[in-house]
């Protein structure tokens, strides 16, 4: 009997073994599936935001290279209107060779470099300008047609950024979808409450002006001004005949 007793409690207890260890396999399958699963979407994740990252940079230097393009080109234009205008006059640092005497032409020495123009000009003042307006509209047009070319290659890759940020827009996923959606929300909320309190705000306003405005027919104008007026112009009287009298 009792071998037999203890035949049963050694099968059960086998049985208990077996579904404990099977059951642990199960649960060991289920965490490493879980896991499986997490490192999945975690990388999916970082793959998002670094292509969030780096199209954030590429509309950043989309920005920053339009900015330079604009701030370079009001530069350039400023300076091809100003530059054939003042190659029409001379500089206290021109070095003219002059025939005549050195001192007709203010010396270069010690003297800051400011334009001026004589009004009668010698043959080789004449000469010179005429050679630094020729070199003025030689070096505009050498600096526009470098000026074409560098804008060119920045609107170049002003483009291929933007195609690079138009292809690589991530899809919205939709938590972020929710999350915007309840921010709406809120927003619209706290605009209609602001709103309210605006319209309370000027209400109370036009009130407190209706209270502060005078009645009809009552006079504001204060004590001291009334009595003060006829000396002010008694004053001004006195300061007239004065000035008459320095006149004469």
């Amino acid at each position: 009997m009792k071998s037999i007793f203890g035949l049963v409690v050694g099968t059960l207890n086998k049985a208990k073994i077996e579904d404990k260890e099977r059951n642990a396999s199960e649960a060991a399958k289920k965490r490493q599936s879980i896991d499986a699963r997490l490192q999945a979407k975690l990388s999916k994740e970082q793959n998002i935001i670094r292509k969030q990252d780096e199209l954030k940079k590429d509309r950043i230097n989309i920005t920053r290279t339009l900015e330079d393009l604009a701030y370079k080109e009001g530069i350039l234009r400023v300076r091809h209107a100003n530059l054939p205008y003042l190659s029409s006059f001379l500089l206290t640092t021109d070095d003219i060779p002059s025939e005549s005497d050195s001192s007709t032409s203010p010396s270069s020495a010690n003297v800051p470099p400011l334009y001026y123009l004589p009004a009668i000009l010698t043959p080789s003042q004449k000469s010179f300008l005429e050679r630094k307006r020729t070199e003025a509209e030689d070096r505009v047009q050498k600096e526009k047609d470098e000026w074409e070319g560098e804008k060119t290659k920045g609107l170049e890759e002003v483009k291929e950024l933007r195609k690079k940020v138009a292809q690589g827009i991530p899809p919205r996923s939709a938590d972020v979808e929710d999350t915007e959606m309840r921010t709406d929300d809120a927003d619209r909320e706290g605009s209609d409450v602001n709103g309210g309190k605006a319209q309370a705000m000027e209400t109370e306003a036009e009130a407190v002006d209706e209270e502060a405005r005078p009645a009809e027919g009552e006079d504001n104008t204060p004590p001291d001004e009334t009595a003060h007026a006829p000396a002010s112009s008694a004053l001004m009287a006195m300061d007239q005949d004065d000035d008459d009298a320095v006149e004469y």
